[in-house]
């Protein structure tokens, strides 16, 4: 006989449904497991080297710089982000049950458009207005040189790559998220 779920775990259930509908409206179950975001298994190689970009830009993160400026940065944020959904993604396409968990595809399709529009304006910032002052600022430091080509591409190369071996469309509906994420990211970095 199968063990009865407990009435809270069903509360929360319900709660995390609604909002979901929210942000995806109340055909969210056909949105999500059709239209929007399909994980693929196969393609191994490539979820291996979407990982491999993102854990070489952590380690030189983590060697380079001391731990509580690891998380200070805009675009530290959106590398561990980044790193934390194509590791997230890698292993929803070894699971079968994952695939059409609508709260976990909801969860994944948002952390994909997070980072998304994070590596977006982060990516587009730096390289065209950051790029020489940080140069300037880490001359006679190859190390973190390096590491500012790394950090400021490996992140939205990875992110691309999830994106291609995998079903992923972006919602219209969330296009308001992107200007306040820029907001923020003009006040993160100039203020």
């Amino acid at each position: 006989p199968k063990t009865p779920k407990p009435l809270a775990l069903d509360f929360v259930k319900v709660k995390l449904m609604r909002i979901v509908s929210l942000f995806y409206g109340h055909d969210y179950q056909r949105l999500l497991t059709e239209e929007l975001i399909v994980i693929k298994s196969h393609m191994g190689t490539v979820w291996t080297i979407a990982i491999a970009l993102n854990v070489l830009v952590a380690i030189t993160t983590l060697s380079l710089w001391p731990l509580n400026e690891c998380f200070h940065y805009f675009t530290d944020i959106t590398m561990w982000l980044t790193l934390a959904l194509t590791v997230l993604m890698q292993r929803a396409s070894q699971d079968e049950k994952r695939k059409f968990n609508h709260g976990w595809l909801a969860f994944l399709h948002g952390l994909f458009q997070l980072c998304f529009i994070l590596n977006a304006v982060t990516v587009v910032t730096y390289w065209s207005v950051l790029h020489e002052i940080t140069l300037l600022k880490h001359q006679g430091n190859p190390g973190r040189t390096v590491h500012t080509y790394l950090t400021h591409s490996f992140p939205a190369l990875s992110l691309l790559l999830v994106w291609w071996i995998n079903e992923i469309r972006l919602y219209s509906g969330h296009v308001i998220y992107l200007w306040l994420i820029a907001v923020t990211y003009g006040f993160w970095t100039y203020i």
